[in-house]
């Protein structure tokens, strides 16, 4: 299994001072390369991780506040781990992007799992900051 990526720069914090980190799971590796430079670039603190069974080991050993997922990865779905709860016991709000926002595995999933919000590809990078940092307020 390859090595996941973790975020390099330190950390925007929440109100409270509580560390605010970000769960990014994405298989496609060029993908990987621009959410680290894009949250970087922004001091947010993440992991990436590249699947689901990668997913679910950093929901065991971390706490996380926002999980941004691919939906169809290679060895699931993202709703395969999207409401576990992190190694504090919460469930972290969801964020998906795909390939197939009108996929009918998708819509269904997004209503019964609540996800906070779905971005098609390609998606608008100022977008998808503007929405995490709304669920990160």
């Amino acid at each position: 299994m390859k090595a996941a990526f973790r975020g390099r720069k330190p950390v925007k914090y929440a109100k409270g001072s509580i560390m605010q980190r970000i769960l990014i799971v994405e298989d496609d590796e060029f993908l990987q390369c621009m959410y680290d430079d894009l949250f970087s670039r922004h001091g947010y603190a993440f992991d990436i991780a590249a699947g689901v069974a990668e997913a679910k080991q950093f929901l065991v050993s971390a706490s996380y506040s926002l999980i941004i997922t691919e939906f169809q990865l290679r060895d699931g779905t993202g709703e395969d781990f999207s409401r576990l709860p992190d190694k504090s016991g919460n469930c972290p709000s969801v964020i998906v992007v795909t390939s197939y926002p009108e996929h009918e595995s998708l819509i269904s999933s997004s209503k019964r799992m609540k996800f906070e919000k779905c971005f098609g590809k390609p998606f608008d990078l100022d977008a998808l900051l503007l929405e995490t940092e709304r669920l990160l307020a």
